[in-house]
């Protein structure tokens, strides 16, 4: 005994789908309007902190150690 025929299920579906999917627009854009708070619109890193850390990964690396030498590339020597 099956609760909906095969077009009912396939219909709810179909509806949870482009619910979920208004859902996420709706809250996307909310999001994009919202400000920053006051106060953490510019936020920068402390340089001096930076400039101590040896974290190439970080995206902000390459900002602070531009005239190092060894910016975790090791060059080869011939």
């Amino acid at each position: 005994m099956a609760l909906l025929s095969q077009g009912a299920a396939i219909g709810l579906t179909i509806g949870i789908i482009a619910f979920l999917l208004v859902v996420f627009f709706v809250s996307f854009l909310v999001y994009r309007k919202t400000p920053a708070p006051k106060g953490c619109e510019r936020i920068r890193p402390d340089e001096g902190a930076c400039k101590g850390c040896s974290q190439v990964g970080c995206d902000l690396y390459g900002e602070y150690h531009k005239g190092d030498k060894d910016d975790g590339k090791k060059e080869e020597k011939k």
